[in-house]
């Protein structure tokens, strides 16, 4: 199937097979899809290499063009793309990235790329708990921002609630 950039859209057409859409999340509806096809491939005891090299280049796209650091305190985070619009907002579920990165690291065989994804993982951990921190309750939002002003905060209502998210916790097991 075509991914445009390399990455895999948000919406599909059920009756065409095409793309209805050009937005990318690691947040909400595009977060199980990458998780599933590491995990698919490590189910099939690593034999799959299809779904291995389909993970390694969407992987790939979303390092190139949703991984950004923060300027003050360099906080790594995964953006939102709309279209052609990058919107520098980390959802709550995204937070799971860290998980699947260690997970991907412990399964590499080259240590050079296990490096890289063990540090990538950490950097994602190391977001998602300052987004914890730095509300008023220890709790974190459903989504956090990055500007020149703001780094892993809640901005707008519907980004200041909680609603027992269990990613975060997934990543940092």
């Amino acid at each position: 199937m075509d991914k445009p950039e390399g990455l895999y859209p948000l919406y599909l057409n059920p009756r065409t097979g095409k793309w209805c859409s050009f937005d990318h999340s690691l947040g909400a509806l595009g977060d199980s899809f990458y998780e599933y096809l590491l995990k698919h491939w490590l189910i099939t005891s690593k034999k799959d290499e299809h779904t291995k090299r389909e993970y390694d280049s969407a992987v790939f796209a979303m390092e190139k063009k949703m991984l950004y650091e923060s300027q003050r305190n360099h906080l790594w985070y995964f953006a939102n793309i709309r279209g052609k619009r990058v919107e520098h907002k980390m959802e709550h579920l995204a937070c799971f990235s860290g998980g699947m990165f260690a997970l991907q690291s412990a399964n590499e065989k080259n240590a050079t790329v296990a490096a890289h994804y063990i540090d990538l993982a950490e950097k994602i951990a190391h977001t998602c708990h300052e987004s914890y921190i730095r509300t008023a309750v220890g709790i974190g939002p459903e989504a956090f921002r990055f500007t020149s002003d703001i780094e892993a905060q809640a901005v707008s209502p519907s980004e200041k609630y909680y609603i027992l998210r269990p990613e975060f916790l997934c990543e940092a097991w």
